[in-house]
């Protein structure tokens, strides 16, 4: 229901780095075995070279999807994880990654730190 609602949202904001939000759903939802999901803002989005991190990790024996689950970052990592909530199976591993103090968010790193504390602490 938040994903339909979220997508709706975003639909209408005409914005082409929202379009990714079905596909990034898609990929968490239908990815079999242990998956690495990465949660955040416009540094998960634009800045994970998920075939690199796989190809590292299977070279250490560890094998997982890697999962970037982010956008724009004025969307805020809360509502990226409460979408992924509702996915996580046993097995995967959740990353945290706040956005920064940006688009007036946030006051300052503190107040980022209280709020992305609350988030996690609500899983």
């Amino acid at each position: 229901m938040f994903y339909d609602f979220l997508c709706l949202c975003l639909a209408s904001v005409h914005q082409p780095y929202y379009a990714q939000l079905p596909e990034l759903y898609r990929r968490l939802t239908d990815s079999p075995g242990k998956r690495l999901i990465l949660v955040g803002g416009s540094n998960v989005a634009f800045g994970v070279d998920t075939g690199l991190l796989e190809r590292t990790l299977a070279q250490y024996g560890y094998e997982y999807t890697v999962c970037p689950f982010g956008l724009y970052a004025a969307v805020g990592a809360g509502a990226m994880l409460e979408l992924s909530q509702g996915q996580l199976r046993e097995g995967d591993v959740v990353v945290l990654s706040p956005a920064c103090a940006a688009f007036d968010q946030f006051k300052n790193f503190m107040e980022r730190g209280k709020v992305f504390k609350r988030l996690v602490n609500a899983l």
